[in-house]
This record gives structure tokens, C-alpha cells and sequence, in this order.
């Protein structure tokens, strides 16, 4: 990520603290879930990926209603900038934590535009994982989280 990016990121989030601020161009419907630029959201996610996989990853970018594809890749990598549990990170999950996890990063989104709390949330993920709405990875994998930053939300 280029410095000059990071720093633009660092001002974006320094807007979203700022006491009393509502900018409804950088919020979705939950202010715990800034809306970030595009084009920087897309670099922020595959910042997390080593370089040689970047240009051939999938990249999904939160928009005001949910995640939405942005880049279907061409290797097994799917990169976001998750905001699971009121943090703000950037992650590429393999093919199997793809399949496997990147649901929990989407409901997760869903659910808190709902105006589900964190404890809510908690409580439907792990009912999803016993009556097998979502599944564990089959197999250990692959989470890259090299990006040069994360924030904490909540």
C-alpha cells in the first residue's frame, strides 16, 4: 500500500471519530461500518495479500447494502477489508476460507444494518454454526493479513 494511501486512510478514519460526525458519504446505515472509497477499500483488501497474488485476486468492497463484488480474480484468493466484530481489517482468505468464512463477514454486515448488536450477532453466528448454516473450514488454509494497518471500531 503506498504511503500516500495510507495516510489518506488515517484521515478518512480520523473524520469518521470525530465527535458528532454523521457524513453520510462515508457511512453505511450502522456507523460501525464505514464506507470507505472504492478505489481505496479495493487497495486496503488486497494490501493484505502478498504482491505476487494482488492482480489476480477477487476483491469485494462494502457498499450501502452489503458487500459487492468488485473484482472476480482469477487465483484461489478472495480479499476484503472485514468489519466482523467492530473491527476494520483487511484479510485474503484462501479458495476453503473463502468458501467457509467470508459468509460470516457478509451476514456479519447484514445483520449490523439491521440494527443487530455485537452480542446478537454472537449469538446468530454460532446458532448458524450448530445447525450447520455455516460450516468450519474442511481443511487448515491460508489468511493473509500483511496490510499495514487495522482499526478497531467498536
Amino acid at each position: 500500500m503506498h504511503s500516500g494511501h495510507v495516510a489518506r486512510f488515517a484521515v478518512v478514519v480520523m473524520l469518521m471519530s470525530a465527535p458528532g460526525y454523521a457524513g453520510p458519504d462515508l457511512f453505511a446505515k450502522s456507523p460501525q461500518y464505514p464506507l470507505l472509497p472504492r478505489a481505496l477499500e479495493v487497495e486496503l483488501a488486497l494490501s493484505a495479500a502478498p504482491k505476487h497474488l494482488r492482480d489476480q485476486a477477487t476483491v469485494w468492497v462494502l457498499e450501502q447494502n452489503g458487500y459487492t463484488l468488485a473484482n472476480q480474480g482469477s487465483n484461489a484468493f478472495t480479499c476484503v477489508v472485514s468489519r466482523r466484530a467492530g473491527d476494520l481489517f483487511p484479510v485474503c482468505w484462501d479458495a476453503e476460507g473463502a468458501r467457509s468464512l467470508l459468509k460470516v463477514d457478509f451476514d456479519d454486515v447484514q445483520l449490523r444494518l439491521a440494527g443487530k448488536t455485537s452480542a446478537e450477532i454472537d449469538e446468530i453466528v454460532a446458532q448458524r454454526y450448530k445447525n450447520g448454516d455455516y460450516k468450519a473450514p474442511a481443511r487448515a488454509g491460508i489468511a493473509y493479513m500483511l496490510a499495514p494497518l487495522r482499526y478497531r471500531i467498536d
